[in-house]
């Protein structure tokens, strides 16, 4: 937070970011990978071995959207693995509607993860 009295003094701001891989490592990464649910086509062994210490003792909270069961089931095993709590698995975006409508103020949501065609309501 910088006060009004702070206004034209040199601030000095950083952001750390979760290390990713540039899209031919993951392209390639997930042609090797037949096993969505073990080895992650998401590369959580090597995105969670990169994270801080600190990063690592750290949940954050999520809800998953998909109305392929599969895909949602796998996207769910490779969050807990990277320590997310899935607060919400959704079928579609009028149920991640309605649970942030009704839970926004209880629960500290970090992120949701929307499957861009779904029925009902998209992502």
């Amino acid at each position: 937070e910088v006060s009004s009295d702070q206004i034209n003094v040199n601030q000095s701001f950083s952001f750390s970011g979760l290390p990713l891989q540039n899209n031919n490592d993951m392209f390639n990464q997930r042609s090797r990978d037949s096993d969505l649910l073990g080895n992650s086509f998401l590369g959580y062994q090597q995105l969670s071995q990169n994270l801080p210490r600190q990063a690592q003792n750290f949940q954050l909270n999520c809800i998953a959207a998909n109305d392929n069961d599969f895909q949602l089931m796998a996207v769910n095993n490779n969050l807990l693995k990277l320590n997310v709590n899935v607060l919400l698995e959704a079928s579609n975006g009028q149920e991640v509607f309605e649970y942030v409508q009704r839970f926004r103020c209880a629960q500290h949501i970090d992120f949701i993860l929307l499957d861009l065609d779904m029925p009902i309501m998209n992502g």
